[in-house]
Protein backbone atom coordinates (compact mmCIF):
# COMPACT_ATOMS: atom_id res chain seq x y z
CA UNK A 1 0.00 0.00 0.00
CA UNK A 2 1.19 3.36 -0.86
CA UNK A 3 0.57 7.28 0.54
CA UNK A 4 0.23 9.93 -2.31
CA UNK A 5 -0.31 13.83 -0.96
CA UNK A 6 -2.74 14.83 -4.18
CA UNK A 7 -3.20 18.45 -5.23
CA UNK A 8 -4.97 20.11 -7.62
CA UNK A 9 -3.39 22.36 -9.86
CA UNK A 10 -2.40 23.17 -13.15
CA UNK A 11 0.95 22.58 -14.83
CA UNK A 12 2.49 26.29 -16.26
CA UNK A 13 5.75 26.18 -18.60
CA UNK A 14 8.31 29.25 -17.09
CA UNK A 15 10.30 31.12 -19.46
CA UNK A 16 9.97 28.35 -21.85
CA UNK A 17 12.78 25.85 -20.04
CA UNK A 18 11.28 24.41 -17.05
CA UNK A 19 7.63 23.28 -15.94
CA UNK A 20 6.19 24.38 -12.63
CA UNK A 21 3.02 23.75 -11.03
CA UNK A 22 0.64 25.58 -9.84
CA UNK A 23 -1.37 24.72 -7.33
CA UNK A 24 -5.12 25.28 -6.44
CA UNK A 25 -4.50 26.32 -3.12
CA UNK A 26 -8.63 26.71 -2.69
CA UNK A 27 -8.82 22.90 -2.91
CA UNK A 28 -6.20 21.88 -0.36
CA UNK A 29 -4.85 18.89 -0.50
CA UNK A 30 -5.97 15.19 -0.40
CA UNK A 31 -4.33 12.32 1.29
CA UNK A 32 -4.45 9.25 -1.67
CA UNK A 33 -4.23 5.39 -0.53
CA UNK A 34 -3.38 3.58 -3.63
CA UNK A 35 -3.79 -0.24 -2.51
CA UNK A 36 -2.06 -3.48 -4.68
CA UNK A 37 -3.93 -4.29 -7.45
CA UNK A 38 -5.67 -0.61 -7.80
CA UNK A 39 -6.96 -0.31 -11.31
CA UNK A 40 -6.69 3.71 -12.86
CA UNK A 41 -10.30 3.99 -14.03
CA UNK A 42 -11.04 3.32 -9.45
CA UNK A 43 -8.20 5.80 -8.71
CA UNK A 44 -9.99 8.46 -11.21
CA UNK A 45 -13.15 7.70 -9.49
CA UNK A 46 -11.69 8.10 -6.20
CA UNK A 47 -9.91 11.62 -7.13
CA UNK A 48 -13.13 12.76 -8.38
CA UNK A 49 -14.61 11.85 -4.84
CA UNK A 50 -12.47 13.36 -2.74
CA UNK A 51 -12.25 16.37 -4.29
CA UNK A 52 -15.75 16.76 -5.11
CA UNK A 53 -14.87 17.01 -8.55
CA UNK A 54 -18.32 15.88 -11.01
CA UNK A 55 -17.00 13.78 -13.58
CA UNK A 56 -19.71 15.50 -16.04
CA UNK A 57 -17.63 18.63 -17.97
CA UNK A 58 -14.18 18.30 -15.88
CA UNK A 59 -11.28 16.31 -17.35
CA UNK A 60 -8.58 14.98 -15.02
CA UNK A 61 -5.15 14.39 -15.62
CA UNK A 62 -3.16 12.62 -13.26
CA UNK A 63 0.41 13.34 -13.55
CA UNK A 64 3.86 13.27 -10.92
CA UNK A 65 6.72 14.75 -11.64
CA UNK A 66 9.76 12.61 -12.19
CA UNK A 67 12.69 11.73 -9.72
CA UNK A 68 15.27 14.62 -8.93
CA UNK A 69 18.05 11.64 -10.20
CA UNK A 70 16.00 11.38 -13.66
CA UNK A 71 15.84 15.10 -14.20
CA UNK A 72 19.33 16.00 -13.88
CA UNK A 73 19.95 13.74 -17.49
CA UNK A 74 17.19 15.22 -19.01
CA UNK A 75 16.16 18.79 -20.97
CA UNK A 76 14.78 20.98 -18.36
CA UNK A 77 11.43 21.36 -20.67
CA UNK A 78 11.06 17.94 -20.55
CA UNK A 79 7.12 17.41 -19.83
CA UNK A 80 5.82 15.53 -17.00
CA UNK A 81 4.67 11.53 -16.70
CA UNK A 82 1.14 11.43 -16.61
CA UNK A 83 -1.17 9.00 -15.74
CA UNK A 84 -3.88 7.69 -17.87
CA UNK A 85 -4.33 3.88 -18.20
CA UNK A 86 -3.24 0.67 -15.40
CA UNK A 87 0.04 0.27 -16.91
CA UNK A 88 1.26 3.89 -15.90
CA UNK A 89 -0.12 3.78 -12.92
CA UNK A 90 1.68 0.58 -12.24
CA UNK A 91 4.89 2.72 -13.35
CA UNK A 92 4.18 5.58 -11.40
CA UNK A 93 3.59 3.66 -8.09
CA UNK A 94 7.10 1.23 -9.18
CA UNK A 95 8.46 4.82 -9.72
CA UNK A 96 7.36 6.16 -5.88
CA UNK A 97 8.37 2.90 -4.36
CA UNK A 98 12.15 2.95 -5.86
CA UNK A 99 12.03 7.12 -5.53
CA UNK A 100 10.48 7.30 -2.01
CA UNK A 101 8.80 9.69 -3.49
CA UNK A 102 4.88 10.42 -2.47
CA UNK A 103 3.53 13.64 -4.43
CA UNK A 104 0.87 13.73 -7.13
CA UNK A 105 -0.36 16.41 -9.37
CA UNK A 106 -3.93 16.02 -10.32
CA UNK A 107 -5.00 18.89 -12.63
Amino acid sequence: MLHLAGVLGEWKMMNKESWKFMVNTRAGGKLITIKEGLKFEDMVQMVHEDFSIDRLGNELELSYALPESMLREMPKDMPLAFVNNDRKLDSMKLSIFIHESNHAALT
